[in-house]
């Protein structure tokens, strides 16, 4: 199979880079989607009225740390603002 426009070399394909192959993305339920917009509504706002909870700060932190070092580990470190800027550059 061949990379096609954004794949990332050494990286497990996906179903952007093999369009006819199934993707098993792990759906969430109608119920856990409900929860996190819930959970954003809430969150928007306590935001719009400036309320800053630093315990949520420091968890939401520490989950985009742990998400970010996961991603990195699958894929390694992906690159893309030099390409884009290259891009605009030449447009």
């Amino acid at each position: 199979m061949t990379l096609q426009s954004g794949a990332v070399a050494g990286a497990a394909p996906t179903a952007l880079d093999s369009p006819d192959e199934p993707l098993d993305n792990g759906l969430m339920s109608t119920g856990a989607i409900t929860d996190l917009v819930h959970e954003l509504q809430v969150t928007l706002a306590r935001a719009a009225k400036g309320v800053r909870d630093s315990e949520e700060m420091r968890q939401a932190r520490n989950e985009m740390n742990r998400m970010r070092e996961e991603l990195r580990q699958k894929i390694g470190t992906v690159e893309i603002a030099v390409d884009l800027v290259r891009d605009a550059r030449n447009q």
